[in-house]
């Protein structure tokens, strides 16, 4: 009996500047597709925040490659990929005739896991 049982390479980047709702639109794009294929999708893509999912992806793959010895990049696959809000900065922001208002700076994470395709078709 063969232990058929796949690892999952997770990887996490640090806190983004950028809010969760937006980062979660540029990841729809690229869930599910090969690891180069969604690097060539995302630079194309016209969004701010692929840059630093190409970051991620690019972290994760060295990650692939050092830690777990995968040598052939083309056989990733992106199988999860979830965004999180981190935290928020609370400002003030000062309006007109003495009046303030509430501004919140959000930062998210995003976490990434490949999997192997064993056989590419």
């Amino acid at each position: 009996m063969t232990d058929t049982k796949k690892k999952l390479m997770l990887c996490s980047s640090p806190l983004i500047k950028k809010s969760a709702k937006k980062l979660k639109f540029t990841c729809d794009l690229i869930r599910g597709l090969t690891v180069q294929n969604a690097i060539l999708k995302l630079k194309f893509s016209k969004k701010k925040e692929s840059n630093d999912i190409i970051k991620t992806i690019s972290s994760a793959i060295s990650n692939a490659e050092n830690n777990y010895g995968y040598k052939d990049i083309s056989m990733l696959k992106i199988s999860q990929i979830i965004v999180n809000q981190k935290r928020k900065l609370k400002r003030i922001l000062i309006k007109g005739r003495g009046r303030t208002g509430k501004m919140n700076k959000k930062y998210s994470i995003i976490k990434i896991g490949l999997d192997y395709i064993e056989n590419k078709v």
